[in-house]
């Protein structure tokens, strides 16, 4: 609102900015990236910094390929603008955290440059490419290693503040019944940095144990949040995996802490579930996921900042190794199983939709989708998916 402009605008870190601005609070209110916004929203409280976050115009563009342009430390590749062009083709980054613009001084873009260039990320080629893996012993060492086992069903996220993947647990045995083997390595997937990528090959280190740690399990979730990264779930020897541990990056070690989850409900320990993190970044919802011999049903949602769980919604489709996604205000859940005894699943084939807005799932929705003649993907069990804007991908057998 305009009161909250004016307000704002009485900070010196704002009213200095009045010169780019050329004398409009909201002007300059729009200028600041989604980087600097909590430094100069933190002094109002908690409660202006929690609404801003969920802005339409500005969680879309914070959204697009992952928040690029305002990811701090972290450079972003794409077809450029015209403002950036020579800069690209000189092989040089494009930076958007504030640290990174002051050592640029004034070769650093304008902001409506960078603009412009996320317009253009749809505009550049897409291929496939084959990598290399390149087992090293450990971050920043050119000394090889032994090749990671073969693993299936590990929690998986993006490592925060770098092109990496973070990778916990796994099944290493053949078998996915009876006497199965699950590890509790955590290992880092480095990928290719700069525009080219000319290496076109994948570090990939495991990270030393040291202090606490979780137990060994399979079919767990690792979802990348502002505060940490958090682990959930899954199957293992130990029966801990009921608890949350929160996993922080310092330096080349993992700090490892499980979560006291304060409140007087917790959802049930399950496998094969999702846990997909909301547009704010400090909470995640888990649905579905397998807890003895039934799929689950209904939504929870994990709040990072106060270590609780919620019930968000009873109901719901009882699945397990679905897909799920968040799709502006909506969770769209696809695929997987319903099992109601043992080894007796039957198959999904539609879509489930919930309204976070409107605190219920769109029946109406999920009806119109059902009736819809047009070609629709095969059921399907354990995807690899994710989210890229308005779109849902999913694959799976």
């Amino acid at each position: 609102s305009s009161l909250s402009v004016e307000t704002v605008s009485r900070f010196p870190a704002v009213a200095a900015m009045d010169a780019v601005g050329h004398g409009s609070h909201r002007h300059v209110w729009e200028e600041l990236p989604p980087d600097v916004l909590p430094r100069v929203l933190d002094p109002l409280g908690s409660t202006l910094p929690a609404a801003f976050a969920t802005c339409r115009s500005i969680a879309r563009i914070a959204d697009t390929d992952e928040g690029a342009c305002f990811r701090p430390l972290c450079a972003f590749r794409a077809h450029p603008a015209a403002e950036a062009a020579a800069a690209w083709e000189s092989g040089w980054e494009l930076h958007q955290a504030e640290l990174c613009r002051s050592r640029l001084g004034a070769s650093a873009p304008t902001w409506r440059s960078l603009a412009k260039t996320v317009r253009h990320l749809g505009d550049a080629k897409s291929r496939w490419w084959t990598p290399v893996v390149k087992p090293v012993a450990n971050t920043g060492s050119s000394s090889t290693a032994a090749l990671p086992s073969h693993r299936h069903s590990v929690a998986v996220c993006g490592a925060p503040g770098r092109e990496a993947a973070l990778l916990f647990g796994g099944n290493v045995s053949r078998s996915v019944a009876g006497a199965w083997r699950c590890t509790d390595e955590l290992l880092v997937a480095e990928l290719p940095s700069g525009p080219s990528c000319p290496s076109r090959s994948v570090r990939i280190w495991e990270v030393p144990k040291r202090g606490t740690w979780p137990s060994a399990r399979w079919g767990a979730s690792l979802t990348a949040l502002r505060p940490a990264s958090y682990l959930h779930g899954g199957w293992g020897l130990n029966g801990d995996s009921d608890a949350v541990w929160a996993l922080r990056l310092r330096e080349a070690e993992a700090d490892w802490s499980p979560c006291a989850a304060s409140g007087s409900m917790t959802p049930p320990a399950t496998a094969f579930h999702t846990a997909v993190p909301l547009a704010d970044g400090h909470r995640l919802a888990l649905c579905g996921g397998l807890a003895g011999n039934r799929s689950q049903k209904g939504i929870w949602l994990w709040e990072a900042d106060r270590e609780r769980w919620t019930l968000e919604h009873p109901e719901g489709p009882a699945c397990a190794g679905h897909a799920a996604g968040i799709v502006g205000d909506r969770l769209v859940l696809f695929g997987g199983v319903e099992r109601s005894r043992r080894f007796a699943d039957d198959f999904d084939i539609g879509a489930s939709v919930y309204d976070f807005r409107a605190a219920r799932w769109d029946t109406d929705y999920a009806s119109a989708l059902r009736r819809d003649n047009t070609t629709r993907p095969a059921s399907r069990r354990n995807p690899v998916y994710c989210t890229v804007g308005n779109h849902f991908l999913s694959g799976g057998f």
